[in-house]
């Protein structure tokens, strides 16, 4: 068994997990920033796209989980790379949205 392959695993796995806690803790913000503010389009794209974001990184999670259940260790496979893409993405794009949300009246 490759050693860099299972480090490379548990490397990922731990990335996905860091993102998955910041998008939370943007959603516990962005609902605090809700009593203070009336809800607009940047407050729903926020929302939904750090809700994305979560649901992507637990499909990364399932897709590293699933496939080292075959003794197989390779984070560069098609479905785990879209997904990782696809969790960040939706993480920089809430982000940004509340950035925008808390700077606009």
């Amino acid at each position: 068994m490759n050693i860099g392959k299972k480090e490379a695993c548990r490397t990922s796995i731990e990335q996905v997990k860091i993102i998955v806690y910041l998008a939370l803790v943007f959603i516990l913000s962005t609902n605090l920033l809700m009593l203070y503010k009336t809800p607009n389009w940047n407050l729903y794209l926020a929302e939904s796209s750090l809700i994305l974001s979560i649901l992507f990184g637990f499909t990364t999670l399932g897709s590293i989980a699933g496939f080292q259940s075959l003794e197989k260790y390779d984070v560069y496979r098609p479905a785990t790379r879209i997904g990782s893409i696809l969790q960040l993405t939706f993480c920089v794009t809430g982000i940004v949205s509340y950035i925008l949300l808390s700077i606009l009246k």
